[in-house]
Formats: structure tokens, C-alpha cells, sequence
């Protein structure tokens, strides 16, 4: 769990839910403390990397491909064996600053990033761009739904997708701080930056532990397909980030804290 907030901006006395993985979570956690905001971390998902060597021998040879197609920053750390291996002299694609900024940590920069966090954004900009029979390397989680492929394949790309990482909802003990504060006050709002957070932390939680959180939280979601998984579990999304990015999340947080649309 984070430390208070300071009780000014925004947020002043609001507790906030951040669902991210401990890798993840750190900007909208300072996102938050910044705006008043106290931040309580409940990783609800885990990352499990694939066997570095494993993935080598799935890949084979990187100078192979043109184009590296990463939608997240977890799919930047699972291809960082491959990638400081061997040099690749391709071009890469990103959703979001925050994969972006993964990618620069490796020392490469992006030749294209999506304006939001979603897939769609990507294959739309990535679609338009590929040239017909250019090879795309996607390294994604074991549950990627497989439409960022489809897409390129349409747009005449050959695309190689592996799968990298596994995804894994978080562990009980990791929800210890929120399963104490729910004994005592429901916290203001939970943030999701994914579908899996919505499953991982419905796994975490007894059934009615859950349902106490969602149904008297304002739960604020990263886009589309994370406002349908709740939906599909009968529970309301109280606004939708626009843009679908860490930035939007928290904009859209505030606007909510201040009772006005975004």
C-alpha cells in the first residue's frame, strides 16, 4: 500500500484502488499521491515470463522479421532476452508511452506508437503502414485474443505471434491491505487498466468481498473491452478513460472526484 495522500487537489481524501501489476502501478500511483490522493496497491494480475530459451527457439532468427509489434510494456520485458541477444535492425511498433518507454529502457526507440492502449488503435495504424509480405513478430500473454494477428494478416503481413508471457491473476496475500480497509471504509474508487485486473481481482476475493467493492466503488476503466468484461460480471463503470492510456485513467479519475465530465 502507498501512504496517504496529502489531503490537497483533486483527490483530497479519496482512497484509490490501483489494480496494475507492482511493475505497472508505479505512475498511477504517483499519479494519484500527486493529485491528494492516497493509493492503495492490489496487483491483481502476475506476469510469468516465458523461458528465455524457449522463446529463442520459438522466434529463431530476429533478422527475419520487419517489423516487432508490442502491445505492452510486460511484452517489452519478455522479448528483452531476444532483443539484447541480438541486434534488431527491424522497425517496432508500441501501444502507449508506457511500452514505449519499456522499449527505450533496452535502448531502442519506437517507429510507431498508437495514441491509446488498445490493440485496435495499433493493428488500425500498424495495418495501414505494413507492406504486403513484410514479416511481424507479436510476442503476447498466453490469453491475447489473437486480433491484433488477424489484422495484419489482412493488411497482407506475415505475422509470427508467440506467446511470451503468461498472465496470472494476483495472489490473495497480495490483497491484504484492501480486504483491511474494507473492514472499515469501502474505498472511493479501483482503477483497471486491463480484463484480466477485472478477473484477476474477482479471483483474489471471496465472492463477497468482491461484490461489496464493486458494487460501492466508483470503478473507473481504461477502454472498451475492460468496461464490457465488467459489465459482464453485472457490475456499472463509472466513466471510461478517453484517451485509453495511464494518463487518461487519472483524468478521467479527477473529473469523477470533481463531479464533471471529461
Amino acid at each position: 500500500m502507498s501512504g496517504a495522500g496529502r489531503g490537497g487537489g483533486p483527490l483530497g481524501g479519496m482512497t484509490v484502488v490501483v489494480t496494475r501489476s507492482r511493475d505497472d502501478a508505479g505512475p498511477l500511483v504517483a499519479g494519484i499521491e500527486a493529485m491528494g490522493g492516497e493509493a492503495l496497491v492490489c496487483p491483481a494480475v502476475r506476469i510469468e515470463l516465458e523461458d528465455a530459451e524457449a522463446l529463442a527457439g520459438a522466434v529463431g532468427d530476429l533478422a527475419r522479421f520487419d517489423w516487432i509489434a508490442f502491445t505492452s510494456a510486460n511484452a517489452v520485458r519478455s522479448a528483452a532476452p531476444l532483443l539484447e541477444r541480438t541486434r534488431f535492425s527491424g522497425k517496432m511498433a508500441v501501444i502507449g508511452n508506457a511500452t514505449a518507454a519499456a522499449l527505450r529502457r533496452l535502448g531502442y526507440k519506437e517507429h510507431l506508437v498508437s495514441p491509446d492502449s488498445t490493440g485496435a488503435s495499433l493493428a488500425s495504424m500498424l495495418g495501414s503502414m505494413v507492406v504486403a509480405g513484410e514479416r511481424v513478430l507479436v510476442p503476447q500473454s498466453d490469453i491475447a485474443d489473437g486480433s491484433l494477428g488477424v489484422a495484419l494478416e489482412g493488411a497482407g503481413a506475415d505475422v509470427c505471434s508467440v506467446v511470451s508471457y503468461r498472465t496470472r491473476p494476483g495472489r490473495r496475500e497480495d490483497a491484504a491491505a484492501l480486504l483491511a480497509r474494507l473492514d472499515v471504509r469501502i474505498p472511493d474508487a479501483a482503477l483497471f487498466a486491463s480484463p484480466s485486473a477485472v478477473r484477476g481481482l474477482r479471483a483474489m476475493l471471496a465472492a463477497g468481498e468482491f461484490g461489496k467493492l464493486m458494487r460501492s466503488t466508483m470503478i473507473v476503466s481504461i477502454g472498451p473491452t475492460t468496461s464490457a468484461q465488467v459489465a459482464a460480471l453485472g457490475y456499472a463503470v463509472a466513466r471510461e478513460a478517453r484517451p485509453h492510456t495511464s494518463e487518461g485513467l487519472l483524468d478521467a479519475l479527477a473529473a469523477l472526484a470533481g463531479g464533471r465530465e471529461s
